[in-house]
């Protein structure tokens, strides 16, 4: 490839970007390629909307926000399987998840949830 002829992502079409966020975690996606370009940002929801998954196992506090305001009030519908975690690099998640004001009844088609390291009878009552 000449020096002039360089490759931007404006030109891939919408199908190579699904197979490469097919191999990417929900975070790793976000994190990835959310807010680079509007038309990213709409393949992005489209690929988590079509995968009916959120899996924030891995995700910082500030990722898990992000996602909770932009990404989670426009998949409550096709969601099927939620992950969440108190694991040690994660620690509150379930809780805060709960203090932002969703409740997984909101989550009409979920059929799966995943919570792990549960330590507090009070989160185990909002569920």
């Amino acid at each position: 490839m000449a020096a002039n002829d360089k490759m931007h992502v404006d030109f891939l079409p919408n199908e190579r970007f699904h197979e490469i966020f097919k191999h990417l975690s929900m975070i790793g996606l976000v994190r990835a390629f959310h807010g680079l370009t509007i038309r990213l940002d709409e393949l992005v929801l489209q690929h988590l909307q079509i995968n009916n998954y959120v899996d924030l196992c891995s995700a910082s506090t500030q990722k898990i926000n992000m996602c909770r305001s932009e990404f989670l009030p426009r998949l409550v519908d096709p969601v099927e399987s939620f992950y969440l975690s108190n694991h040690h690099h994660a620690q509150n998640q379930i809780d805060q998840f709960f203090k932002t004001g969703f409740n997984l009844s909101q989550f009409t088609s979920l059929k799966s949830i995943s919570l792990s390291y549960i330590r507090s009878p009070r989160i185990m009552d909002k569920i």
